[in-house]
């Protein structure tokens, strides 16, 4: 297990800030999918924006309406497409 320990920090409902973020999988005005190295964050709302992606140092920050937000491990996938296509 990974020592690193992810932060979220939400102001109202229309500004998150995440730390620890290794990857953004997909994102679009409604849902935004990011992994931390142990887990996968959706969060769902509306006109959502990435606002920072700063992969080096492991920030995300998104404003919009953030309606909710959710650990999944079903996104989480082992190595990039290129990856498993040449395994």
């Amino acid at each position: 297990m990974s020592s690193l320990m992810h932060t979220v920090e939400l102001s109202g409902r229309n500004k998150m800030i995440l730390t620890e973020i290794v990857d953004v999988k997909s994102f679009d005005e409604s849902i935004i999918i990011c992994k931390t190295e142990e887990e996968a964050i959706q969060i769902s709302g509306e006109n959502l924006h990435v606002d920072t992606l700063d992969l080096e140092n492991g920030k995300l920050e998104v404003s919009g309406l953030i309606n909710s937000f959710k650990y999944s491990s079903a996104y989480l996938s082992k190595g990039t497409f290129w990856e498993k296509l040449f395994k």
